[in-house]
């Protein structure tokens, strides 16, 4: 099923670009993991990782965890986009916001199709 297929790429998007913001956060800490966020990865690249385990045995469940965590990611890069003019900290910034806001977008309108589109066999 290609929407299922396209949420699932959403995901592992999206959790990539949480694991390298959260790298690149690091890396500008000196690796120093005292000062990691780790609340950041927990809550940006976490959840995605929970879709993608989801999405083969429990399907809706994952859909559903990927509108719950995709709204709010969609919302807050647009809400931070429109109130700060985008924040330039870093490189991973702009991964973050032009390349996971979009991504965040489909994966949550795809999974939203998902959710309410009905599959009926027909009767033959």
């Amino acid at each position: 099923m290609a929407t299922i297929k396209t949420v699932r790429a959403a995901a592992a998007v999206l959790l990539a670009l949480g694991t390298l913001k959260y790298l690149a956060i690091l890396i500008d800490a000196g690796f120093d993991l005292s000062q990691a966020p780790h609340f950041f990865l927990l809550v940006f690249a976490l959840p995605f990782g929970l879709v993608l385990l989801l999405l083969p045995r429990l399907r809706r469940a994952g859909l559903v965890l990927m509108l719950l965590i995709g709204i709010p990611f969609v919302a807050f890069l647009v809400g931070n986009v429109v109130q700060n003019g985008f924040a330039k900290e870093g490189w991973a910034d702009y991964l973050v916001v032009y390349v996971g806001g979009p991504v965040a977008a489909v994966g949550v309108i795809t999974a939203a199709r998902c959710l309410l589109t009905r599959r009926h066999q027909v009767a033959s």
